[in-house]
């Protein structure tokens, strides 16, 4: 039963008895699935079982960010008083990059609050995403007209770094960037230079491209919200994971 640690061919040649990868989680991208099958190793993902976990923690972190809740906590906790004239969710406009489980779980909690969903996925169809209240649009067109950007992609070459310097440049500097994937969608150095450039005027990262973080500059963001790869671990959902894991192995 695996966690987020890497599978790759040295690990597969050292372990000749392994059958199966069984991950506790959605994510293969620490499965070298292709070294997997040279070794007649199964893979085996938890789908279904994690989605609505993490898309409360997405909302959660839009929420928290936009409405400067962290902030507010440590200026309470350190005796002062006073608004920063945070912003809000009803009636804003939210991008999904991405519009899989996780993607349209965070949709329906986005309607509920009266906003505008716009969905980029190159694997979905216009007719698809209009079914469920959304609007099919470009990448570019979505950075450029959403207030929050959530991010429930998968991390393939593909992917990688698929929010850089040119893309944070195209959001709104009020926007709210969110990622419960993984790390490695955005280009960190870039974000972390959020207050120079202006764009985006806040984040909630659940997820870094080097983990635990260790030393860098998101920490000293005042509009940034930090959580350690959380998203999916709430009680229920870990309890759906390890009983899908244990029911892939016994198959």
């Amino acid at each position: 039963i695996a966690g987020g640690e890497p599978y790759t061919e040295r690990v597969f040649a050292a372990a000749p008895e392994l059958r199966v990868v069984a991950r506790l989680g959605v994510g293969w991208d620490q499965v070298d699935v292709a070294a997997a099958t040279r070794h007649h190793v199964a893979v085996a993902m938890a789908f279904g079982t994690n989605h609505d976990a993490v898309a409360d923690h997405a909302f959660a972190l839009m929420a928290a960010a936009a409405l400067r809740i962290a902030a507010y906590d440590r200026r309470v906790r350190a005796g002062r008083w006073g608004t920063q004239l945070h912003g809000g969710l009803y009636g804003a406009t939210v991008g999904l990059v991405g519009f899989g489980r996780i993607g349209r779980a965070v949709a329906r909690r986005c309607k509920g609050f009266g906003m505008e969903v716009l969905a980029h996925d190159p694997a979905m169809d216009g007719d698809t995403v209009a079914h469920l209240g959304c609007r099919l649009v470009a990448l570019d067109d979505l950075l450029e007209q959403s207030d929050f950007v959530s991010l429930p992609a998968p991390l393939t070459p593909a992917t990688r770094r698929l929010i850089d310097r040119q893309r944070l440049a195209l959001m709104k500097p009020t926007a709210v960037l969110v990622n419960t994937s993984r790390g490695g969608l955005i280009d960190e150095r870039a974000l972390g230079d959020a207050p120079r450039s202006g764009r985006p005027g806040g984040a909630g990262l659940d997820v870094f491209a080097t983990e635990p973080l260790r030393d860098s500059p998101l920490t000293e963001l005042e509009n940034v919200v930090l959580t350690p790869h959380v998203a999916g671990t709430s009680k229920a959902a870990v309890e759906a994971m390890a009983a899908r894991c244990v029911e892939s192995i016994l198959t």
